[in-house]
C-alpha cells in the first residue's frame, strides 16, 4: 500500500518559487492553480480567442501573498499564522518591536566589547613590544 497522498505537477508562476515544476499533493496544487500563482504545465495552452488574464493590483498582492505562504509551506518553514500562535497573545506595536531589537543588540555590542577589553591588556592604546636584550 501507498500512504503517500497523490501529487500533481504544477509550475509556480509568481512568488519566490516562480519558474519552478514541483510535485506537490493533489489539493494543494489544485488551490494554487485556483489561486493563481501557479499552472498546469501538461494544459492546453489558451486559444487565441480566449482573453489574457490581467491582474489588478489589489489582485495582484493576494496572488503573490498566496505563493508566498504556499512556499513557506513548501520548503516546510513556519506560516505567518503558525508564527502568531506561537508568539501567543502577546503583540507589540511596531515600536516596542524595534526598541526590544535594538536593546538587544545594543546588549550584544557591549558584551562583545567588554569580552574584547578583558581579553587586551591597558597599554594606553599603544602598541607595546618587548625590550630588546642587549648583546654581550
Amino acid at each position: 500500500m501507498n500512504d503517500q497522498p497523490e501529487t500533481k505537477r504544477i509550475e509556480a508562476v509568481f512568488g519566490p518559487l516562480a519558474g519552478s515544476l514541483m510535485d506537490i499533493p493533489t489539493a494543494d496544487a489544485d488551490a494554487a492553480i485556483a489561486d493563481g500563482w501557479a499552472r498546469d504545465p501538461y494544459a492546453p495552452p489558451p486559444s487565441a480567442d480566449e482573453p489574457v488574464k490581467e491582474f489588478d493590483a489589489a489582485a495582484h498582492d493576494q496572488v503573490l501573498a498566496a505563493a508566498e505562504a504556499a512556499a513557506r509551506k513548501i520548503r516546510g518553514e513556519d506560516t505567518e499564522d503558525d508564527m502568531k500562535a506561537k508568539k501567543g497573545s502577546a503583540k507589540k506595536t511596531g515600536e516596542a518591536k524595534s526598541s526590544d531589537a535594538n536593546a538587544d543588540t545594543q546588549a550584544a555590542v557591549g558584551k562583545v566589547r567588554s569580552e574584547q577589553m578583558e581579553a587586551q591588556p591597558d597599554d594606553g592604546g599603544y602598541e607595546t613590544r618587548q625590550t630588546r636584550k642587549p648583546k654581550k
